[in-house]
């Protein structure tokens, strides 16, 4: 790797929020190759392949998401959040492809150029910022899961990435007359009135009797069918229960960790001495404080590393379990099921039932664990581990409630309800179509627009000459967007937006001729070609994930 990359600068404070990114490492999990009981299982899970790592183990899975976090920063300038997995999945693809290819590293004035076109080192002048990208290499360097070499890998590796995605997009294409349409709706100035009434004032009395509800209710029943409900329980593995299993960390492990994460530490809090009555008038020196020890928080540290350790026991005893229920192919609420449970220790706790498809409401699940419980099944009825706060889970499935629709009477109150919500919206409609038929005939007739619309009760506003590209920015983009189907002269039928009922009047359309040898058509040209080649690269990757992606999963003993 290229030697300036390991250049060091003072720290700087720019990229912290990465921080978080890197959090994302720890519980990184792809949302692919579900197996009954496999998962982080060690050396007995289950072999999913996708381009030289097995997606169902728990190592490659921190590995895949600690380049692609990296990656992802420095591509795009922000944390990855939920999109990292589909981020690191496409970057295998491209590298897998790349090698398909035969496309060769970058030589090391190659790698120095690519790297000043990343967005994620670029100052607010949108150029390059040795800087910023110094600052990101200082804070890899501190980072105790990061090297300078990951950096250098990933870099080399995107390099690559990039030029499969050239390669895949093509050079894009674009039309003229395509382009000229985009130019001429973008520059096309507009002089409009627009006549406002809350949507309430559309508003008539609502009456209907119990064989109107009756008839509703059976034309639409489907509104109330009550969703499959699960009824779903979990199983704990404490790392509390762990604890004496793990032997004590020694001093040189406690105290490498201590360096690493010293600004995690405070120091004990000093007595504050009392002042001495009349010690005369000279305010008391203020101490600088204390820097903190290792001896300080030697215990802290201790234990830190101790739950750390048992966390990874109390999870591998949790991959154990579920590789246990696997082998020995017990059924879904078996006594043979409880009795491993019992002989584990462990306590069992139930959730609510609750719709399927929807979040339980008394336990606050992550969005991975959410996940795993909806894809359970009768014939996947337990999850493979999850984290859980500070503690590992098994998730069961116990029943699915099937779907049913209630009784009339239970849902006669909703039923109302959506009824006179239907009725008013349709005569909210049938009075727009109304104004919007005495706008256009009385228009037509030679009547103004805004004494027509004063008339009718309704509000009205002039907006001068602008064009889409730069509009008045009190202008609802509802309504422009309503524009390009009217011609001078015409009115729009009702637009509804924020609860306000909008009648729109064009008093003129002014449509330029576009230049075909002005810079605006150049730029505009370039931008639908690049569009065009990003999506048929994205359609390329797309299909390639399609073939690479395990179907099929090898057991290995």
């Amino acid at each position: 790797m290229i030697t300036w990359l390991q250049t060091r600068f003072q720290t700087g404070y720019k990229i912290l929020f990465f921080v978080v990114l890197i959090v994302i490492i720890v519980a990184f999990v792809f949302t692919v190759g579900d197996v009954p009981g496999m998962g982080r299982a060690g050396p007995r899970a289950e072999i999913q392949e996708y381009y030289g790592y097995n997606l169902r183990s728990h190592l490659d899975q921190q590995e895949i998401g600690r380049l692609a976090g990296i990656s992802f920063y420095a591509n795009y300038g922000q944390e990855a959040g939920q999109q990292l997995s589909q981020y690191a999945l496409e970057r295998l693809a491209y590298l897998g492809t790349g090698r398909e290819l035969g496309i060769p590293p970058p030589t090391d004035e190659e790698l120095r150029q690519y790297i000043r076109t990343l967005p994620g080192f670029r100052g607010p002048d949108g150029r390059f910022d040795q800087q910023s990208y110094l600052e990101y290499i200082d804070f890899v360097e501190a980072h105790p899961q990061l090297t300078t070499g990951d950096l250098g890998r990933v870099f080399e590796e995107d390099y690559i990435v990039a030029k499969v995605r050239e390669l895949l997009s093509g050079p894009g294409y674009a039309v003229p007359h395509e382009v000229r349409r985009q130019l001429a709706r973008q520059k096309t100035e507009w002089t409009i009135e627009v006549a406002t009434l809350p949507m309430e004032d559309l508003d008539v009395e609502v009456e209907f009797d119990e064989e109107d509800l009756r008839h509703f209710y059976e034309e639409n029943d489907f509104r109330y069918e009550v969703a499959p409900r699960k009824f779903v329980s979990y199983v704990v593995f404490a790392i509390d229960d762990y604890l004496d299993e793990v032997d004590a960390p020694t001093e040189e492990e406690m105290r490498e960790y201590f360096e690493a994460n010293r600004g995690d530490f405070a120091p004990p809090e000093e007595v504050i001495e009392e002042p001495v009555e009349n010690a005369g008038d000279e305010e008391p020196e203020e101490s600088e404080p204390r820097e903190v020890e290792f001896t300080d928080v030697e215990q802290e540290v201790a234990l830190i590393l101790k739950r750390r350790a048992a966390r990874r026991v109390a999870e591998q005893a949790a991959s154990d379990f579920t590789f246990a229920l696997f082998e020995e192919e017990i059924s879904m609420n078996s006594d043979e099921l409880a009795e491993k449970i019992a002989e584990h220790n462990l306590r069992h706790e139930s959730v609510q039932p609750f719709p399927e498809g929807e979040r339980p409401a008394d336990v606050n699940f992550s969005e991975e664990i959410v996940r795993a419980i909806q894809r359970l099944n009768e014939n996947r009825y337990f999850s493979d581990p999850h984290r859980f706060e500070e503690n590992f889970i098994v998730l069961f499935l116990e029943d699915i409630e099937p779907a049913f629709i209630p009784p009339f009477e239970d849902v006669r109150d909703r039923v109302a309800g959506d009824l006179r919500a239907e009725e008013r919206r349709r005569m909210r409609a049938e009075r727009g179509n109304e104004l919007y038929e005495t706008f256009t005939q009385r228009v037509e007739d030679g009547e103004s627009f805004d004494e027509v619309a004063e008339e009718l009760g309704l509000g009205v506003r002039l907006f001068e000459p602008f064009a889409r590209e730069n509009p008045p920015r009190d202008l609802d983009w509802t309504l422009l967007e309503r524009l390009h189907d009217l011609r001078s002269g015409q009115v729009s039928r009702m637009v509804q937006s924020d609860n306000q009922a909008h009648f729109i009047h064009v008093l003129n359309r002014e449509v330029p001729e576009i230049d075909e040898t002005h810079e605006d058509f150049a730029r505009t040209f370039e931008r639908t070609r690049t569009l065009s080649a990003n999506v048929s690269g994205h359609f390329a990757i797309n299909e390639i994930m399609d073939r690479a992606m395990p179907r099929q999963t090898q057991p290995v003993r």
